[in-house]
């Protein structure tokens, strides 16, 4: 993908520009049909490029010219970048926080006992009390370890605040919160 900026920087961020991630599921596959709708143009991460799991973005209305999907190995940290550069960071920020709480919500109202977090290494959490530093994520635009991270921090004092029994699960850690 070309940039806007100098080869040695990210690009800068384009007003109209979008990165949804996981737009081939069902969430994101609204989520990016949404935003075309509202005249976006979508950045979106895909695990596959190939038909069955990309053929009803690309019945999506305006996907011509407003759409381009992004092959993304979820180990490969290298391959994120192509679909967010030039993204508009902010637009992950409240989607992050307010969908994970959506959901806890939900299994608290619903009165589920116990829930499983598939957190992030973009977030690397030692413990509750060792988080990454937000401000210079945002510094370096790390969008999506900044949304995770929030994310995360908001997944944690919901916990807490609402005596939820837990399991925090991050690629090859785990911990317990009760």
């Amino acid at each position: 993908m070309a940039s806007d900026g100098d080869s040695g920087g990210a690009a800068p961020a384009r007003r109209d520009l979008v990165c949804v991630t996981g737009g081939s599921g069902f969430a994101g596959s609204w989520l990016v049909r949404l935003l075309l709708d509202r005249g976006y143009t979508v950045h979106t991460t895909v695990k596959n490029l190939d038909e069955a799991e990309t053929k009803h973005l690309q019945a999506l209305g305006g996907t011509n010219t407003r759409l381009q999907l992004f092959q993304m190995d979820l180990l490969d940290p290298a391959s994120v970048r192509p679909a967010v550069e030039g993204a508009r960071g902010n637009e992950f920020l409240e989607p992050a926080v307010k969908s994970t709480l959506n959901v806890l919500r939900a299994v608290k109202d619903c009165g589920v006992g116990h829930v499983v977090l598939m957190s992030s290494p973009a977030v690397m959490v030692v413990d509750e009390d060792c988080w990454v530093d937000v401000e210079l994520l945002k510094k370096v635009q790390f969008w999506y370890s900044v949304s995770k991270t929030l994310a995360e921090k908001a997944a944690w004092d919901f916990a807490a605040r609402r005596d939820c029994r837990w399991l925090c699960l991050i690629q090859g850690w785990y911990w317990v919160q009760y």
